[in-house]
């Protein structure tokens, strides 16, 4: 194919026969869901990628609900499925949804362990065969079934039928065949039978999404046939013993088929929360805060509930879904006019439901629901960090919630060379569909580079570092880059794992929706938010949603070459080794430079990696490395405990000492108190109690923005503080990091001036050649108004400001900064 034409694909998968030229792709591109021609999509270059979810099905034999009293529900004859047993690390969870650690660790190791499964489909449309899928994607399906019942307080042991499953095979199968769902598939269908049939009648249905993304697709349960999130409720029915899946995935798109009617049910399990809502009254990942609300119970009368909502001391706008029943518990649902981002903070809802008649009886229901970043840490978080405790033994910081632990030894070898495809993939391992990751055509340089394009949507491509690697102080990532012929929602990313299941995204370009670039350019990535710690490395090339670029021609999607990575070194591991308890023995040989590390299990399911732990061979801890990153985030969340609390620049050797304890231990609670708990604290803000709580915030508010806080805000606080859900630790924190607009830039600047500060007194931050005397109340006094006067939301301090202050305010005479 030239250059100058580019094929057209069908969203049934087909090729077009006729080509269009490049240069025509803007009167066509982004349109493709409004342009049908005799029910295709007739988009030059751009296809369109549509997800759908077919209503989910009635109780059985029921038609739409009608006026008057609702029948009683009939089932079919025989017996339910006994539970089958269940495989390890697939049913059987629980998780605290009240402890944000436990329920950030619990979506890193269970939601994440269902990413990215290669469905392995055996089966064929045009041969009407139904196939299986490989057992991997079949165990993420379950996996992600149970985690959102574990999330919900339902009963997390679900077991997959295998005579549910076979049917639920065929179903996908015919609606894989005809590219459309039903629940009634007629028999002039292609593909059709009748056990396919009666799975599609007692199924969540699918199209565009398959495995464990088809399970969060039908919780989200988005479209306008989805308003009672029919699909949502059947997956939390409470007394729901067993399910069945099928799966259908070729190369233009996939059909996951999810048997979720499995009675009669002779009794009724108990549930955690009384109810069941989505989400659910604790903490949950911001991801999974679907817009759709809601909540359910057995049997209620919600013709007359009411619900409201409030955030940060506000009230949310909200509408009420129209009510349907028949399909699982009575449920009421809304959608608030808010939409969670946690990225930096985490939020809060307060949610009342009023109103509901339960045998006759009307209730209320309060209940707080938290949306959380879950690559960000808490509080509460704690990292297993080691411990030398002689004659080679170790101590792991014991993590809540963990059910095992592993260990590693590695060495380190600095990493030099450039990956530029020359050679082949070299260190990287493609994860690409129907095309060579490697071209020899676009190169930034050599002879040849890496490619990735999307022939099939559905699927993230990858290009992923096969070695870990050991991120020291200022590390970076250098590539050259051009992203070509790509929509808005293809995306070129560049990610980051601590635990090589969940991914970070440091680095993102959105396609342009025409040629893109035409040439290289030369990106530059930060790692120093990862020092000291191990990572794993990938390019990913992903699909959202709407028009796509389908072709791996010339110029089509991303382009990557010469590969470069500085201040980072590749681990040498030895066999990986796991423990019941938290410690271990192990005793270094050799004569160079060696580390421990260690990272807990849940469900047999890895966390992150804690710190590394450097050891001679003799067993014993080595030397602490020299001087710490300033923009290491353990040396910032060091400084904002100190702009929080103390309202002034940290001392140097205060910040090491915190910042070292951070990396090891992680922003604990007794960490905190200790600082809320301090003399120069009490100083500033004095007893703190139910009486006071409003004037400390005051003075919160007025020493971090300059303002009082506002009348819903501090009430909003202050009921939490005595109602002892939150500390006067944990709101001083929470008022730090959640700032928004100009008391967020306040912040900021005031961040960047005590770390200036900092670093004219100690600039290796090593503690070795202070060059002012940073000690004592005067000083404090005068380093708590200048950084109040000089740093603030539309004032920032330079680095000869910060020097001139010192110098001329701060310093004794004698100290080094005197000298001319």
């Amino acid at each position: 194919m030239s250059r100058d034409t580019l094929s057209l694909l069908l969203t049934s998968g087909g090729d077009m026969p006729f080509t269009l030229p490049p240069r025509q792709h803007a009167a066509w591109a982004g349109t493709c869901a409004r342009r049908v021609v005799h029910g295709f999509c007739a988009s030059a270059l751009a296809v369109a990628a549509s997800q759908a979810l077919a209503q989910a099905p009635l109780l059985p034999d029921f038609a739409e609900p009608s006026l008057g009293a609702p029948p009683q529900a009939q089932h079919a004859t025989g017996q339910a499925p006994q539970a089958g047993v269940a495989k390890s690390a697939l049913t059987g969870f629980s998780v605290n949804i009240r402890s944000r650690e436990a329920v950030r660790n619990f979506h890193n190791a269970i939601y994440s362990a269902s990413e990215n499964i290669a469905a392995g489909w055996t089966g064929s449309a045009a041969g009407c065969v139904a196939g299986q899928v490989s057992a991997a994607y079949q165990d993420a399906t379950l996996r992600r079934i149970n985690y959102f019942r574990a999330m919900a307080g339902v009963p997390a042991t679900v077991t997959l039928d295998a005579t549910y499953t076979r049917k639920a095979q065929q179903a996908a199968l015919i609606m894989l065949a005809n590219n459309a769902l039903s629940h009634k598939p007629p028999s002039s269908w292609r593909c059709h039978t009748s056990e396919g049939e009666e799975a599609a009648g007692r199924s969540n249905l699918s199209l565009g999404m398959a495995g464990a993304t088809s399970v969060t697709g039908q919780m989200e349960d988005e479209g306008d046939t989805n308003l009672a999130v029919g699909h949502r409720r059947w997956l939390l029915y409470p007394p729901t013993k067993v399910m069945g899946a099928g799966h259908a995935v070729n190369d233009s798109t996939s059909v996951s088929v999810v048997w979720v009617l499995d009675g009669p049910h002779s009794t009724r399990p108990t549930v955690r929360d009384d109810f069941v809502s989505w989400p659910p009254p604790g903490y949950v990942p911001q991801t999974l805060v679907f817009p759709r609300w809601s909540f359910s119970y057995p049997d209620a009368d919600f013709s007359q509930a009411r619900v409201e909502m409030r955030s940060g001391g506000h009230n949310i706008s909200l509408r009420l879904e129209p009510y349907q029943a028949f399909m699982g518990d009575n449920t009421l649902v809304w959608v608030p006019n808010a939409r969670p981002n946690a990225a930096s903070a985490d939020v809060s809802y307060e949610v009342q439901v009023r109103n509901v008649r339960i045998q006759g009886v009307a209730r209320d229901f309060h209940y707080t629901v938290t949306a959380i970043n879950p690559d960000r840490y808490g509080a509460d978080t704690v990292l297993p960090a080691l411990t030398a405790q002689g004659g080679g033994a170790y101590a792991i910081t014991p993590v809540p919630g963990a059910t095992g632990y592993q260990w590693a030894a590695f060495s380190l070898r600095d990493f030099t060379q450039t990956e530029g495809a020359e050679a082949g993939m070299g260190l990287l391992q493609p994860n690409v569909s129907g095309y060579s990751p490697r071209d020899t055509r676009v190169k930034a340089s050599g002879s040849a580079s890496f490619h990735l394009a999307h022939p099939i949507p559905q699927r993230l491509q990858m290009l992923t570092f096969t070695p870990q690697f050991y991120v020291q102080p200022g590390a970076q990532l250098q590539f050259a880059s051009q992203l070509g012929w790509a929509t808005p929602t293809q995306r070129a990313l560049v990610q980051v794992s601590l635990d090589g299941k969940s991914w970070q995204t440091i680095h993102s370009q959105a396609g342009s929706g025409g040629a893109g670039e035409q040439s290289f350019q030369r990106k530059t990535v930060s790692l120093s938010a990862f020092a000291h710690k191990s990572i794993q490395l990938r390019f990913a090339y992903e699909h959202q949603s709407g028009t796509y670029y389908p072709q791996s021609d010339v110029g089509v999607g991303w382009y990557i070459d010469d590969i470069q990575l500085t201040n980072v070194a590749q681990r040498s591991d030895q066999a990986l080794q796991n423990t019941n308890a938290p410690s271990f023995r192990h005793q270094p040989t050799g004569s160079e430079r060696q580390f421990l590390v260690a990272r807990a299990l849940m469900h047999g399911y890895p966390l992150e990696w804690g710190p590394a732990l450097e050891v001679k061979s003799n067993g014993g801890p080595g030397p602490l490395p020299p001087g710490l990153d300033p923009n290491d985030p353990a040396v910032q969340d060091a400084q904002k405990l100190y702009l929080s609390f103390y309202q002034r620049p940290s001392d140097p050797a205060g910040l090491i000492y915190w910042a070292k304890t951070i990396k090891r231990e992680g922003l604990s609670t007794p960490m905190l108190q200790g600082f809320a708990n301090s003399e120069e604290s009490k100083r500033l803000y004095g007893d703190i109690n139910h009486n006071t709580i409003g004037n400390v915030l005051d003075k919160i508010y007025q020493a971090l923005f300059g303002v009082l806080p506002d009348a819903a805000g501090k009430a909003y606080y202050v009921n939490e503080f005595r109602q002892g859900r939150m500390t006067a630790a944990s709101i001083t924190l929470n008022v730090l990091n959640g700032a928004q607009n100009a008391d967020a830039q306040a912040v900021r600047n005031k961040l960047e001036a005590a770390k200036l500060f900092t670093l004219v007194i100690d600039p290796e931050l090593d503690e070795k050649n202070p060059q002012a005397r940073y000690a004592g109340p005067a000083d404090e006094v005068a380093a708590r108004a200048w950084l109040a006067r000089e740093a603030t939301s539309v004032k920032r301090v330079t680095a000869a400001q910060a020097r001139q202050f010192v110098r001329e305010t701060i310093a004794d005479p004698g100290d080094p900064i005197k000298s001319p």
